[in-house]
């Protein structure tokens, strides 16, 4: 069966003026409008002309959507068919590129972030991976301590928290150490003060006071005396007063 020419409108060819017009009671009611007189040849004509109009109007309908969806499925096709290759040593110069370029921008810079061989492969160490690092910095796994001794394993630090104690900052500091001691010297005399763990190369002292005076006197100087037992191990010093005032002292070396 052929396809039936939906171009073609019956009574199309009436002019305007000599076309029958159907009042919208009328064409509601149907050819019962005009009791038992026969219906006019011209209302026929209008009849079919109309049912032709929809008809032609319903398959202008069907085939644009037709070929609306045929150009979506072409589209769709071609997009699925594109395809490109990322070149992740490709370095962001600019904010304006093609598409590609951008993309290839991108994954230089991942790649760059991760340290990775390639943007496609995964990161030697992931954000939630860092974020306990850090946490464990401070607490966790990577602390262990001995009574009032401390270790940190990841960092290399350890110490003594203690009134007189001492941090080592490990080998990734050069093993800088810091210490600190307080003693009681007899006012005039010579006092040793044997340090909480031995230098190996050298030493400072880089802070002396006096801690208290019973008489409130806090005008006392400490005097650190350097010929006279002076090692890696202890340092001696002496206070100007006579009340055994308590001296502190703080020191830094390797």
């Amino acid at each position: 069966m052929s396809t039936p020419d939906f171009r073609k409108i019956w009574g199309s060819n009436v002019s305007p003026e000599n076309r029958y017009k159907f009042t919208d009671s009328a064409y509601l009611e149907g050819w019962s409008y005009i009791g038992s007189v026969p219906p006019a040849r011209e209302a026929f004509d209008t009849l079919f002309r109309d049912i032709d109009t929809k008809m032609s109007y319903l398959n202008d309908e069907l085939k644009n959507q037709s070929d609306s969806v045929k150009e979506h499925d072409a589209n769709a096709a071609a997009h699925n068919a594109m395809a490109t290759t990322v070149d992740d040593t490709l370095v962001p110069t600019s904010d304006t590129n093609t598409i590609r370029n951008l993309v290839s921008n991108l994954a230089n810079r991942i790649k760059a972030a991760t340290g990775a061989g390639g943007w496609k492969e995964a990161p030697a160490a992931t954000l939630a991976s860092l974020s306990t690092m850090i946490a464990n910095l401070a607490t966790g796994a990577d602390i262990t301590w001995d009574g009032k001794k401390f270790t940190n394993h990841r960092l290399g630090i350890t110490g003594l928290m203690d009134q007189n104690g001492y941090i080592c900052f490990g080998p990734n500091c050069g093993n800088l150490i810091i210490q600190w001691v307080s003693t009681n010297t007899p006012g005039g005399n010579a006092t040793s003060v044997s340090l909480p763990i031995a230098y190996k190369q050298w030493y400072k002292i880089v802070a002396t006071g006096v801690v208290s005076s019973s008489d409130g006197d806090f005008k006392q100087t400490v005097a650190v005396l350097k010929d006279y037992n002076w090692s890696m191990t202890s340092f001696a010093l002496r206070t100007s007063g006579s009340d055994r005032p308590a001296a502190f002292c703080i020191t830094i070396g390797v």
